[in-house]
């Protein structure tokens, strides 16, 4: 759930009964969410919101099973010696939190994280944050703050519902795709490279550091670079690849359709050939009967694909 861009937000701070120092914010952040790993974007979705976390400068978001803190630390030397002030969020840290936000390669102080921790405190109310997310939008804060020319963020786990995700790139990296985090991205390497592609946008640059990069990887981007912002136009085109036989590329169109007009006529149609395409007859049927119900010129359609 990427949002706009736009200037931060100016909040006041009452300190009265947060954490003061660096480290009691640390203490305080491994405890104020249940589970260390909570994959998903509205809650810091939500928060980033609500602060205006709205960056008006380039973002480059690294992912990848192997060799994301080396890209990011390349980039960074790269365009700091360009002349460009960068900002570089990674994780983890080895021995200060600091070394997770850098600015013009200086550890970010104390102090500026946490005022950070304390703005983001202030506003996400009833919104529970995890470690890692508390520490994404704190380095976006910073940055922002810092006026730097483009920022380099280094993804957690996986890439699509990582809290990095949650800003815009402007250029997406894979480094590699191996096997990991399999628990959350999926037992194969193309489930796992369709996960960390989650990184790529339409119409911007997405570069695959892997020779041999997993086909789920290799469809989603295809997909990503179709999808056109209206659900109508974007079932409209995966008829015309269901016609031609591609189903790999029409299927992303589909599912990203379904989840904005899951009942439109088209959608509907192209809801039922994904079903088809992958041999699920249950759910063919079901589509089918529901189409019929609420679009009855279509059912003669529907018969003659079930035929």
């Amino acid at each position: 759930m990427p949002g706009s861009r736009g200037p931060a937000l100016a909040v006041s701070i009452d300190r009265a009964a947060a954490p003061q120092s660096l480290p009691d914010w640390l203490s305080y952040l491994e405890r104020i969410h249940p589970s260390a790993i909570d994959m998903g974007l509205d809650r810091v979705a939500r928060v980033r919101d609500r602060l205006g976390l709205l960056p008006s400068f380039p973002v480059v978001a690294v992912a990848g099973t192997n060799g994301k803190g080396s890209v990011c630390v390349m980039l960074e030397s790269i365009l700091s010696s360009a002349g460009y002030k960068v900002g570089v969020y990674t994780s983890p840290h080895l021995l200060r939190y600091n070394e997770r936000v850098r600015v013009q390669g200086r550890e970010a102080a104390d102090e500026e994280l946490v005022n950070a921790f304390a703005r983001i405190e202030q506003v996400r109310g009833e919104v529970s944050l995890t470690y890692f997310e508390f520490g994404t939008l704190a380095a976006m804060d910073v940055f922002i703050r810092e006026r730097v020319d483009l920022a380099v963020l280094e993804v957690g786990l996986g890439g699509r519902l990582d809290a990095v995700n949650a800003f815009d790139s402007d250029c997406g990296v894979v480094t590699s795709v191996d096997f990991d985090h399999m628990e959350f991205l999926g037992n194969n390497r193309d489930s796992i490279g369709a996960e960390k592609a989650g990184i790529f946008r339409a119409g911007r640059p997405a570069i695959c550091g892997e020779g041999d990069a997993p086909a789920g990887l290799r469809e989603y981007a295809v997909a990503e670079s179709l999808f056109s912002g209206d659900p109508r136009l974007d079932a409209a085109y995966a008829l015309l690849l269901f016609a031609h036989g591609d189903t790999a590329a029409a299927t992303p169109l589909v599912a990203r359709a379904q989840t904005r007009l899951p009942d439109d006529r088209v959608v509907l149609r192209c809801r039922f050939l994904a079903a088809w395409a992958r041999h699920d007859q249950n759910a063919a049927r079901a589509l089918a009967d529901t189409a019929g119900r609420l679009f009855p010129l279509e059912q003669g359609w529907y018969r003659l694909q079930l035929q």
